[in-house]
C-alpha cells in the first residue's frame, strides 16, 4: 500500500482534519528532475520547485506516453492541461499560498482512455 492516497476519476486537493477538527499536515510527493524525468508520471499533490519544472514534465509525459496534450492556461501562476482527444484527462496546478512551491491541485481521469499517438507533429 502506498503512503499516498489512491485517487480515482475526478480528484482535487482539500483540507484534511483529525477527530478534533484541527487541520493536519499532508505529505505530498516532491518532483525531482533527475529521477522523475526518466519515468514521468503525474500524481495529485506533487509539488514542484518551479512552474517550469511542471511544464517540462507535461511535455515529457506527452512525448513518452504518446498523448496530445493542450495547455488551456499557461501563465506564471497556474497551468491547466487537457487531452486534445477529449478523453476527459485534465490536470490543473498552481502556486501554493505562503510557500514557494507549485503543486498539482486537480487531476481528472488520471488514466487516458484515448489511443496513443504514433507521431508527434
Amino acid at each position: 500500500m502506498s503512503e499516498y492516497a489512491d485517487y480515482n476519476d475526478f480528484i482535487s486537493l482539500d483540507s484534511s482534519s483529525d477527530d478534533e477538527g484541527r487541520l493536519k499536515p499532508m505529505k505530498y510527493p516532491e518532483f525531482c528532475r533527475e529521477r522523475d524525468m526518466l519515468s514521468p508520471k503525474l500524481v495529485l499533490g506533487t509539488t514542484f520547485a518551479t512552474v517550469q519544472d511542471f511544464r517540462d514534465l507535461m511535455r515529457e509525459v506527452a512525448i513518452r506516453k504518446g498523448y496530445d496534450l493542450f495547455f488551456i492556461k499557461n501563465d506564471g501562476d497556474r497551468i491547466t492541461v487537457r487531452c486534445r482527444d477529449n478523453c476527459g484527462w485534465r490536470v490543473h496546478a498552481s502556486y501554493v499560498k505562503g510557500k514557494e512551491k507549485f503543486q498539482v491541485k486537480t487531476l481528472r481521469h488520471p488514466k487516458h482512455s484515448c489511443s496513443r499517438l504514433r507521431k508527434n507533429d
